[in-house]
């Protein structure tokens, strides 16, 4: 899907064709779309075809006086719904008068999680640096918020292993540790890229420009100390279950092997007295009765000391 904005009184507003100073936006892109894209601006096909790959990592070219920059943006998975978030390959291109923009995944809406319609930077589409720049700062922006949802699921995943304790909640948090291995990889990768246009003339010669970067290396740092940290919780909150589920195992082997203890006697005696041989007291008539008293009792009061203990416990 091919998607053209311009600048009208501070305000992006969709148009109908492709004029100067305008942000031409490739959604999805089909072969036919791509085709035109190309031929309007003769780019590299790999500047497009690049862009959609889902594997393709964050890095800059130049062709031809066309720039582009690949970044890995955070997005919810278009591929397996259990994981929350994964990254994805965005690609920009800026030619002489136009800003492009690439990408893939349906699920990332650039309007909605990068810009509004109404924009502070005025020159936006006139001044492309500033357009690239402005994109570092708010996908660095987008890691933070994501992060921050992830965080919130994994308080509701230890909340709710604590009231059900269910394998699923394990799963939930091994999925949650994949975005966030996703992510760390994407914010390093992106840092690099950022880090190339440090010393851009273009940039050093613009204070607007260097202290739109500087925010978008320090959002993107921030992103990064907060994965790290998060990465660390859910390493903690992991070890956490696993120590919940080995006390649990050990409680279980417990009393299973107290079970077994308490069935030993009955099975000795009664094993004793079925053996055909001359034993003590068996020509007494009531013999088995003993035998079977002695067998309830050594079950039943080890089985009441198991029950007291555990009601004290949850006292």
């Amino acid at each position: 899907m091919i998607t053209i904005y311009k600048k009208y009184n501070k305000e992006l507003e969709e148009i109908d064709k492709i004029e100067k100073n305008t942000w031409i936006n490739l959604s999805n892109p089909t072969a036919v779309e791509i085709e035109k894209i190309i031929k309007e601006f003769n780019l590299p096909e790999d500047f497009i075809t690049d862009s959609i790959d889902a594997d393709e990592k964050s890095r800059v070219d130049i062709e031809d006086g066309n720039l582009l920059v690949i970044l890995r943006v955070p997005t919810p998975d278009i591929n397996d719904v259990e994981i929350p978030f994964n990254t994805s390959s965005f690609g920009i291109i800026l030619t002489k008068d136009n800003c492009i923009t690439v990408y893939k995944n349906n699920r990332f809406n650039i309007l909605s999680d990068l810009f509004n319609k109404r924009i502070k930077n005025s020159e936006i589409l006139e001044d492309r640096i500033k357009f690239l720049l402005k994109i570092f700062h708010k996908v660095s922006v987008l890691y933070l918020k994501y992060l921050k949802e992830i965080n919130s699921l994994i308080t509701d995943v230890e909340k709710d292993f604590k009231e059900n304790m269910k394998n699923e909640s394990l799963s939930k948090l091994l999925n949650l540790e994949k975005s966030i291995i996703y992510f760390k990889t994407g914010l390093k990768s992106n840092e690099t890229v950022m880090n190339k246009f440090r010393f851009q003339n273009s940039i050093k010669n613009d204070d607007i420009n260097a202290d739109l970067l500087d925010e978008a290396l320090i959002e993107n740092h921030q992103a990064m100390e907060l994965a790290d940290i998060y990465g660390k919780v859910l390493d903690d909150t992991k070890n956490y279950f696993f120590s919940i589920i080995s006390n649990n195992l050990n409680e279980k082997v417990t009393t299973l092997t107290i079970i077994t203890a308490m069935l030993t006697l009955p099975m000795v005696l009664t094993g004793f007295y079925g053996m055909n041989m001359h034993l003590p007291f068996q020509d007494r008539y009531y013999t088995y009765v003993y035998v079977i008293i002695i067998s309830i009792l050594s079950v039943a009061i080890p089985t009441a000391i198991i029950l007291l203990r555990n009601k004290y416990k949850k006292k």
